[in-house]
């Protein structure tokens, strides 16, 4: 065996060892970086869940609040209770335990038509105004709310169309709306 044989060898062998004392060092980070990053997922769940809970809680404090702001100063208990309880006196008479379907809008605020709706005591129902189940879906959810709004910037005219020959054919009244807007709603119910 020559020197530069053996020298090359001894090279070899030293950057053999130092590359897997680095693979060793790279493991070791890995392995801490893959604990960490275990940690954060584990800290994003709890907090994705406590999240969920306080929502939930939100919830049913803003249905609390409803109630109370109902039975102070309106002098209804309740919507809850049947109809009769509500009388002319009522802030929310008109609307008080009564179904609004509201065909079309904004699917992505229908959260706050629904809130709307019930801030002034009535019941909420959502159509999204695509015609999937033709008029069937329609007519089953018109025969069962007391008053349909339909914004006519959401819906084609053949949908706009049939909202108005169903809310006719059952006697219920309906409103045509310019606007699907919070304000346009909020007009429109009041």
């Amino acid at each position: 065996m020559s020197l530069e044989t053996v020298k090359s060898t001894a090279s070899g062998r030293q950057t053999v060892k130092k590359l897997q004392q680095e693979n060793e060092e790279l493991l070791a980070v890995l392995a801490a970086v893959d604990e960490e990053l275990r940690e954060y997922q584990d800290r994003i769940k709890r907090l994705e869940d406590e999240n969920l809970t306080l929502l939930a809680r939100i919830d049913e404090l803003q249905t609390s609040i409803r109630h109370l702001k109902i039975q102070r100063y309106c002098g209804c208990n309740d919507r809850v209770e049947p109809v009769e309880t509500c009388d002319e006196n009522c802030c929310h008479y008109d609307l008080c335990a009564k179904r609004i379907l509201i065909v079309g809008g904004i699917t992505k605020i229908k959260a706050t038509y629904k809130s709307l709706i019930e801030q002034w005591g009535g019941e909420f129902d959502y159509l999204d105004g695509y015609m999937k189940g033709g008029e069937r879906v329609l007519d089953n959810k018109i025969r069962k709310s007391d008053l349909v709004l339909c914004p006519v910037d959401c819906n084609s005219h053949n949908a706009c169309l049939s909202v108005k020959k169903l809310c006719k054919k059952h006697g219920k009244p309906f409103k045509m709306l310019t606007s699907s807007s919070i304000s346009g709603i909020t007009q429109a119910i009041r």
